[in-house]
């Protein structure tokens, strides 16, 4: 069913666990334009354009409850709200070209991917911020396990590199990287980190599809 926000360029949503709780981006237009961040407290019944600031966001991601909500702006920081949506601060993490961010059942753990730049993790709720030991890439999507200890992150090819799956076991601290030369646009993974899944696509259709891993 179509929900009450209103009609504009929505970029990324998350939810709670139990699916009341949402949070959605826009941008202002079709081409990318600063935009708010609406939240909705009732599974989408009806939303609230929060104090977030004007920006072009990218991403968004929700604790299990709901609480703790995280927003990466490209050529911007990464912002952090611990009610809900109420207020919002900005963290201590550097202007990027932020591309795709995902956080820890709790909201104390956050993984952001870059576009044209490194992975970078929290482990303090935003507070300080890690460049993991990944080469610069097109970060297009990031997952995380739910208590923070399996990270995520998929890039395209790009120039002479091949697309890559990387994937941690242990908060961040060392990486497998599959190289698979497919045009890798998303990634997920289970609640406990066992198993993921990344998606490609691109023009040839050969090359659309989805792959599994389990650790």
């Amino acid at each position: 069913a179509t929900s009450s926000a209103p009609l504009t360029n929505w970029i990324s949503v998350a939810s709670s666990a139990d699916g009341t709780k949402l949070v959605a981006a826009a941008t202002g237009g079709v081409r990318g334009e600063p935009g708010p961040i609406y939240t909705s407290a009732n599974s989408g019944t009806t939303w609230t354009q929060t104090s977030a600031p004007i920006l072009t966001w990218y991403g968004v991601a929700s604790s299990a409850d709901g609480n703790i909500l995280v927003a990466a702006a490209r050529w911007k920081s990464i912002y952090v709200s611990t009610n809900a949506g109420a207020t919002w601060s900005v963290t201590t993490a550097p202007d990027e070209f932020w591309q795709s961010i995902a956080c820890s059942a709790d909201g104390t753990i956050f993984i952001a991917g870059t576009a044209g730049g490194n992975v970078f993790t929290s482990k303090n709720q935003g507070m300080s911020w890690e460049a993991a030991n990944l080469p610069w890439d097109y970060w297009l999507s990031v997952c995380i396990s739910a208590d923070g200890s399996h990270l995520g992150a998929v890039a395209p090819p790009s120039g002479a590199d091949s697309g890559r799956v990387c994937i941690s076991t242990n908060f961040g601290q060392s990486w497998k990287t599959n190289i698979i030369t497919l045009d890798w646009s998303a990634v997920a993974c289970s609640a406990d980190g066992s198993r993921f899944v990344a998606g490609a696509g691109g023009f040839d259709l050969s090359s659309r599809q989805v792959y599994t891993f389990v650790n």
